[in-house]
């Protein structure tokens, strides 16, 4: 994954299920419990997760949940590829295909 998007590193998947996994807030200190990581190294990550809208970051606590895209990314229909750009990736920037029943005509 890293290798794919310039600004990711190996840690960062990782981060992203922990933060999944506990359904709500988490802080990087209790993420680093269960983790190799040390609780700076999650910190620094996941700002930058953040950053990038996989993670959401509380307004006034250092702590974490997952966001739509985090969601997306790890169970869903989003590539790390498709994470490359600078800016985050929107619903507007998802092709979906709609099919319609064409009409039948008798003639």
């Amino acid at each position: 994954m890293h290798e794919q998007v310039e600004w990711m590193e190996p840690s960062d998947r990782s981060i992203v299920l922990e933060v999944a996994a506990h359904m709500g807030w988490i802080k990087p200190a209790s993420m680093a419990l269960n983790s190799s990581y040390s609780r700076r190294h999650i910190t620094d990550r996941c700002q930058v997760l953040a950053d990038h809208d996989l993670i959401d970051a509380h307004p006034t606590e250092t702590a974490y949940r997952i966001a739509d895209l985090g969601d997306r990314f790890l169970f869903r229909d989003l590539e790390a590829a498709d994470l490359g750009a600078d800016s985050p990736v929107s619903d507007s920037d998802v092709t979906t295909l709609e099919f319609t029943e064409e009409e039948e005509h008798t003639g």
